[in-house]
């Protein structure tokens, strides 16, 4: 059912822009291109995050860096709230054309492979630090080449913040504290194996149907940052936030590498300036918005937890069957 909804988005975006003149597929390579000819590149970016978070705002300083940087030869035309649907169909859209830019969590990727899972093991990193050390590395440029193989260009990274696991029903402290819960979580095996040695009942479901999951009671709690929990208004229906910090949040900036390649240089270049743009403003804004998003969410009756290094350890030990496994899907290095 998904990939028939994510096709008819296709389908219907392509439509529209051939009606309206824009630019659906990779213009040609030999020099004739829209921009040659003095047509509008139109530039799609969709994601499913809201309005005022950190993800759309960094995409609006992308698309003013651009617009005004190719003197308006490029049109850059956003639709957040998951309005090309969840972070799947986003990526599929992009990989079909129809749209040429999303954000997504980079575990969602696993739908391709499981190796995508690699940037999101359970306690990778000890901190944000480590985090950016690694994506502005070797680990970050295996994964890029990784997307090439599927059509997709990673141009940046920025971490969305450390998952968390929130719940309506009772405080977490431990990992038997969460027995039998209904807990929301990315369409992935390693996250469904993750929250299974937990001990809940992982269930995955699209990012833009969890307020209303929870709001039902169709799921008891969650795992995502602060900063998303508060933005996507999801602590609304949440009495208690544990700080587990259990998965860093990647955030790859995902592009259709054969539309972007048969770009002009000089419009490939404004655009990987503003690539560069959206991931310095993206990076910058979670880290100082994560204290505020946890603040607001204690402003709001919410009970948000610190674990001991003690409870911390508990977690850590239960999830150690994840990495047995992914040695095997990734290599030991």
């Amino acid at each position: 059912m998904k990939r028939l909804f994510s096709l008819l988005i296709a389908l219907v975006m392509v439509l529209s822009m051939t009606a309206c003149g824009g630019n659906s597929e990779a213009p040609p390579s030999d020099g004739d291109s829209e921009a040659d000819t003095g047509e509008k590149i139109t530039f799609v970016c969709a994601h499913v995050d809201p309005e005022d978070s950190v993800a759309h705002r960094g995409m609006l300083t992308f698309k003013e860096y651009v617009e005004e940087h190719t003197g308006g030869r490029v049109d850059v035309q956003i639709y957040p709230n998951g309005q090309m649907g969840g972070e799947r169909e986003c990526i599929e859209a992009v990989a079909l054309g129809s749209v040429q830019m999303t954000v997504a969590t980079a575990s969602v990727m696993s739908a391709y492979h499981e190796k995508f899972n690699l940037m999101e093991l359970p306690f990778l990193f000890s901190d944000y630090d480590a985090v950016y050390e690694a994506y502005d590395g070797e680990l970050g440029e295996t994964f890029g080449s990784w997307m090439e193989e599927q059509n997709l260009l990673c141009k940046g990274y920025y971490c969305g913040g450390m998952r968390a696991i929130s719940n309506r029903v009772r405080p977490v402290q431990t990992p038997a504290d969460l027995k039998g819960l209904k807990i929301r979580c990315i369409e992935s095996e390693m996250f469904m194996q993750l929250f299974q040695l937990l001990g809940t009942n992982p269930t995955p479901m699209n990012y833009n149907e969890v307020y209303t999951g929870l709001e039902q009671g169709t799921i008891d709690g969650q795992d995502n940052p602060a900063t998303l929990t508060y933005t996507a208004k999801f602590y609304e229906n949440l009495k208690y936030f544990t700080l587990t910090n259990h998965v860093a949040l990647c955030v790859p900036l995902i592009v259709q590498k054969s539309f972007y390649e048969g770009l002009p240089e000089d419009v490939r270049t404004v655009l990987d300036e503003g690539f560069e743009v959206m991931e310095g403003f993206c990076r910058e804004e979670n880290l100082k918005f994560e204290q505020e998003a946890i603040d607001g969410m204690k402003e709001a009756g919410v009970e948000c937890i610190t674990l001991t290094e003690d409870q911390m350890q508990q977690f850590k030990d239960a999830v150690t069957p994840i990495y047995d496994q992914y040695r095997e899907i990734v290599g030991d290095e």
